[in-house]
């Protein structure tokens, strides 16, 4: 098992800032971060967040600004909405071909400083 130190992780958040520098990364402020996230976490546990539910995570969040965030996420590329084969009436928030790619890339980085540790 590899152990990771702090000087580790910060060595990780330079290679993320340089890679958004160079334009390989968005360059997301925090909130969209944190919402891109919880967004690719349920996609990934294949329960997909509803537009409403995702108005509903309060703790990062009020819902005008979680909508404002997810219309920036979804202007980048990031995530896509899917209408509900059950509901017609309701969407599915999931992470778009770029927004794989974006976790790809910080998934590499993250390798590439552990296995230099």
């Amino acid at each position: 098992m590899v152990s990771i130190t702090s000087n580790d992780y910060l060595r990780f958040l330079h290679q993320v800032q340089r890679a958004r520098v160079k334009g390989r990364l968005s360059d997301l402020e925090p909130m969209c971060v944190r919402l891109l996230d919880e967004i690719a976490i349920a996609d990934a546990d294949q329960a997909p967040l509803t537009v409403t539910g995702l108005m509903g995570q309060a703790h990062i969040a009020s819902p005008a600004t979680l909508h404002r965030k997810m219309q920036l996420l979804q202007a980048e590329g990031l995530i896509e909405l899917v209408v509900d084969p059950d509901n017609k009436r309701s969407k599915f928030v999931v992470i778009s071909k770029k927004g794989k790619r974006y976790y790809a890339l910080m998934s590499t980085m993250m390798t590439e400083i552990a296995q230099t540790a």
